[in-house]
């Protein structure tokens, strides 16, 4: 949910974690986390790409890190709009910049408010931003679970209605009636559809959920 001071999404790495020592932790899951996180914000800040804050204070970036950057520049050079690496002043270490896009070195928190104010910054980052990785966690699976039942339904609808409308005029009345049978029963298939029923009964109250959270 932060911003920097243009109003561009912030996703925030942090080096110090042991999720970095996963094998699973690789180039090619990190560009497809990379391109979630860019899909969350509303389409007008999508388009703004994203500021990709690296916390490399103390515990410098794994190299398959850089590799995600360069390869997203290929494929997406919208995505991200530039990258800051937060280092120690007296941190040195090897490193492969992406070849497009902005990139930054910053020494300092003062160089790093430059470019993202304090009340966009959780406590790690000496901000004051109320932030808790695991309820975030949390509310993305609520929410894709609930995204993914009316995405289910919605191809469900729209087989339904491809059916009745791919259908032939009836030529005799025998045709007719088989017809319209046909079309109750697909009718009745429809409104006894598990994921629609869900969706009817839960739906609403999923939803005031989370807005609440």
């Amino acid at each position: 949910g932060t911003r920097d001071k243009s109003g561009r999404a912030v996703a925030i790495i942090t080096t110090r974690n042991t999720a970095w020592l996963n094998p699973h932790c690789n180039t090619t899951e990190l560009v497809r986390l990379l391109l979630y996180l860019h899909s969350i914000p509303r389409p007008e800040c999508q388009a703004l790409g994203l500021t990709v804050l690296v916390d490399a204070r103390r515990c410098s970036p794994v190299p398959a890190l850089f590799k995600a950057f360069s390869i997203l520049q290929d494929m997406d050079p919208h995505c991200i709009h530039g990258v800051l690496l937060l280092v120690e002043r007296d941190l040195t270490f090897r490193m492969e910049k992406p070849p497009a896009g902005q990139f930054e070195v910053l020494t300092s928190m003062k160089s790093l408010h430059k470019h993202i104010d304090s009340s966009q910054l959780p406590l790690e980052l000496d901000g004051t931003f109320p932030y808790c990785h695991r309820d975030w966690l949390s509310f993305r699976m609520k929410l894709e679970h609930l995204l993914q039942g009316c995405q289910g339904a919605c191809a469900f609808l729209q087989g339904a209605i491809h059916k009745v409308e791919s259908g032939k005029l009836p030529e005799r009345a025998e045709e007719a009636a088989v017809l319209l049978r046909n079309y109750r029963q697909l009718m009745k298939n429809v409104l006894e559809d598990a994921r629609l029923v869900r969706l009817q009964l839960e739906g609403g109250a999923l939803l005031a959920r989370l807005r609440k959270e």
